[in-house]
């Protein structure tokens, strides 16, 4: 019963009957899922030798299921607006009504059901997979209401970005060291998980699509574990706020206005309005371009069973959009350069990742628009898909990676051909000087064995590393933008202007000096990391492959000369770092660490210094 002194008045601002033990009980529902996902985890990531613990866990993902129902329902009896609590709740509310109807079923039905192996008996063990199932459903949605709760709240998209990324990481690395994600190999324990140190360089790697390995992905890690790398890129790759929002898009509720402010400068989108549309746009070309990818690629592994086929297809294609780098071959894609799925397919999907969501989004506005004809365009009034010419950021982005692509392969074929005399001269092949020039970018395959090269085309693909894709991309580096704003801005001092202009258009002194920021910081840490390895490895001798490896890292490419396995603990921990500030950008984390700039209040005389 209510209190008699609470009046009719005041019971309209209350949600609950209990408040405090509503707010009791949601602490619990999160404590048993927390719990549960835990324990699912252990319970597949370890390989038991005891049916008795196996047991043990699935009774405690049921238990913590049904604490979770129970108490949902409970807050459902207490709530004084039920229909709100409904809509505001429906993932758990759905939750707890399919766990007992689906308990019931499984109970009642469990014999005409497929058989499941295990000591519990067919009625517990589907009992147990249907919970878990039910777990890791209500735990996604849970997850992404977090995301969605913080992008909502003002907070500086920076430091959301970083920490997305660390939480990231952090499960990746946990379930990594799970025995099972290891696979088994003579002479190590079926009890065994992957060294803390490797599991984190590897989450790392994966989350910031870099692609640089410690183990052999193909042979060190499980079905499992390489299930968890592929999980791992595919959400580095497009970010988790943006997985948030595109479930929120997906669902049609409507996104508020300061997580729509949020998301835009995590996508870089010029308007508010365009936030919606370009998320449902990156969701169906990202999966579309993915699907295609691994139908084209899977005539590579003719011999191999259905099931493997399809999984290294599917891996291999997801790792190329992503700009990932990852490869389950023993040697990535060395002597396949001439295979059309390796220099059209592969690369496709590597240029096209890398041109940036944004810019993908206004070229599809344009063919749009285009398509229509003259006479229906004309004929139908302006509304949101019409835009009849590509945005500067577009033609930058065309043109600067176009000459890339073109640099990089004659640059490539003449290194190496003016190292080469007699007989060698000629084998340098234009699909390979194609392929690396593409990943030489931020993809992270390569067809020829890196370590050979000439040091001038180890130089040559620093500086393409460097550069790495463009902005709101699956790609890192410093971006294609940034160096084009600083070309052109050194053109324009050379020319006598004190302003940079390009395609008709004035580009505003705030962005030319973040550019020139993010360049300058980006070398600054690329130097660091090299005199840290340098210093940790003691090996002087290996200065160039040390800046490549460095580089790599923190252009988030995954090339590598192949000293990546033989690097020490603290060399590996500054690489994890590098990749890890290289994926979130520089200037992204000093915007995070910063917080909120006040601007001043007051103004200094002007004072001219000598330059030279």
């Amino acid at each position: 019963m209510l209190p008699s002194e609470e009046t009719p008045e005041f019971l309209r601002f209350r949600a609950s009957q209990h408040e405090r033990g509503s707010t009791r009980l949601v602490q619990i529902e999160m404590f048993a899922l927390i719990t549960a996902i835990v324990t699912l985890a252990i319970r597949h990531g370890l390989r038991q030798s005891s049916d008795q613990q196996t047991d043990l866990l699935g009774i405690l993902i049921v238990i913590a299921s049904l604490m979770i129902s129970v108490s949902c329902i409970t807050r459902y009896r207490w709530s004084l607006r039920r229909s709100s609590f409904l809509k505001e709740h429906w993932a758990k509310v759905s939750f707890a009504g399919l766990f007992f109807v689906g308990s019931i079923f499984v109970f009642s039905m469990a014999h005409r059901l497929p058989f499941i192996d295990g000591p519990a008996g067919q009625r517990f063990e589907w009992l147990y997979a249907y919970s878990e199932g039910l777990i890791l459903i209500l735990g996604l949605l849970q997850s992404l209401s977090v995301s969605r709760a913080y992008a909502s709240k003002g907070i500086n998209p920076a430091l959301l970005l970083v920490g997305s990324f660390v939480v990231l990481v952090t499960i990746g690395t946990f379930l990594l060291m799970l025995p099972r994600a290891r696979a088994v190999m003579p002479g190590v324990s079926a009890a065994e998980g992957a060294p803390f140190t490797t599991a984190l360089f590897t989450a790392t790697s994966a989350s910031c699509v870099t692609g640089l390995i410690v183990e052999p992905t193909g042979t060190y890690w499980s079905r499992f574990g390489q299930s968890v790398i592929l999980v791992l890129f595919q959400i580095g790759g497009l970010g988790i706020m943006t997985f948030g929002a595109l479930f929120i898009a997906l669902a049609g509720r409507h996104l508020q206005v300061q997580e729509t402010a949020t998301l835009r400068k995590l996508l870089d989108s010029d308007r508010l309005a365009d936030v919606r549309q370009l998320l449902i746009t990156i969701l169906i070309f990202t999966f579309t371009a993915e699907i295609v990818g691994a139908f084209l690629m899977a005539g590579l592994w003719p011999n191999a069973a259905p099931s493997e086929q399809a999984f290294q297809a599917i891996f291999h294609s997801v790792s190329a959009f992503c700009n990932a780098g990852f490869s389950l071959t023993e040697d990535s894609f060395v002597g396949m350069a001439d295979r059309w799925q390796i220099w059209f397919v592969v690369s496709g999907l590597i240029v096209v990742g890398g041109l940036g969501f944004g810019v993908v989004f206004n070229l599809y506005r344009v063919l749009h628009t285009r398509i229509r004809g003259p006479e229906k365009r004309s004929a139908i009034r302006e509304d949101f898909f019409t835009q009849t010419r590509l945005s500067l950021t577009s033609r930058l982005v065309l043109c600067s990676s176009v000459s890339l692509l073109v640099i990089g392969t004659l640059g490539f074929v003449l290194l190496e051909s003016f190292a080469s005399t007699g007989e060698d001269y000629t084998r340098v092949a234009w699909s390979d000087a194609w392929f690396q020039s593409v990943s030489f970018r931020t993809a992270g395959f390569n067809t020829v064995d890196l370590g050979e090269l000439q040091t001038t085309t180890k130089l040559l693909a620093i500086g393409m590393m460097f550069i790495g894709a463009s902005p709101g991309s699956t790609g890192g580096g410093i971006k294609t933008i940034s160096i084009s704003l600083v070309l052109l801005s050194i053109f324009s001092l050379l020319k006598g202007k004190d302003r940079v202009e390009v395609g008709h258009r004035r580009i505003p002194a705030s962005q030319i000096q973040r550019a020139f920021l993010v360049v300058t910081s980006g070398l600054f840490i690329v130097m660091v990391t090299t005199f840290l390895l340098v210093l940790f490895e003691a090996k002087p001798a290996q200065l160039i492959d040390h800046l490549f490896e460095a580089t790599s890292a923190f252009a988030t490419v995954g090339l590598s000369t192949g000293i990546t396995a033989e690097l020490t603990t603290p060399s590996r921990i500054v690489i994890v770092l590098t990749m890890f500030i290289g994926r979130v950008g520089p200037l992204t984390l000093l915007l995070a660490l910063a917080g909120k700039q006040k601007r001043p209040t007051y103004d200094f005389p002007e004072e001219r210094v000598a330059l030279g």
